[in-house]
């Protein structure tokens, strides 16, 4: 992943605040997560939906992408909201 400067706002100088550390982190778990998640929409859905690679994608390909890829995501909603909801209840 390209390395990010999160705290090139104007602060004439001065250290970040603990807001903008806080901040930051967030960023750069988010696009962690991101970047992870698209990896593995690549290496999950490519091996099962393109058997055998060519200069371009058959149409059926290309709908098995999509579909490969539409319910991975919504597997990993449901996966996150689940877990939140599992945290939320430890915590209350």
């Amino acid at each position: 992943m390209a390395s990010i400067n999160l705290f090139d706002s104007p602060n004439n100088g001065e250290q970040p605040t603990k807001e903008q550390i806080i901040h930051a982190i967030q960023v750069k778990a988010t696009l962690s997560a991101v970047d992870d998640m698209i990896t593995n929409i690549n290496k999950c859905c490519f091996k099962l939906c393109v058997p055998n690679p060519g200069a371009s994608f058959t149409r059926s390909e290309e709908a098995s992408l999509e579909r490969c890829t539409d319910k991975y995501m919504a597997a990993w909603d449901l996966s996150a909201r689940t877990f939140g909801e599992h945290i939320r209840k430890q915590n209350s």
